[in-house]
C-alpha cells in the first residue's frame, strides 16, 4: 500500500476488519496516532501527508459502524 519493497500477501483488509465493529472515530483516532507518530520521528511533512492520504483511502474497508468523525 506505502509502495515498500515488499509484497502483502496476507488478508484483505476488509475481510480482516469487517467484524471488528470499528467506528469512523477510532479509525481517525489511530490515524492522528501515526501522524503523531511520524512526527516524532521527524518524518518529511510531505511524506506524512503522503502516507495519511493513503490510509485515509482504507477507510471504506475498515470502517463498518457509522459515527461522526473528530475532523467534522
Amino acid at each position: 500500500m506505502l509502495g515498500g519493497p515488499k509484497k502483502y500477501v496476507g488478508k484483505n483488509m476488509k475481510d480482516v476488519h469487517q467484524n471488528k465493529d470499528l467506528t469512523n472515530t477510532e479509525f481517525d483516532v489511530t490515524v492522528e496516532h501515526l501522524i503523531n507518530t511520524l512526527k516524532d520521528m521527524k518524518v518529511n511533512g510531505a511524506v506524512i501527508a503522503e502516507i495519511s492520504k493513503l490510509v485515509e483511502t482504507l477507510s471504506k474497508d475498515i470502517v463498518f459502524v457509522g459515527t461522526l468523525t473528530i475532523y467534522e
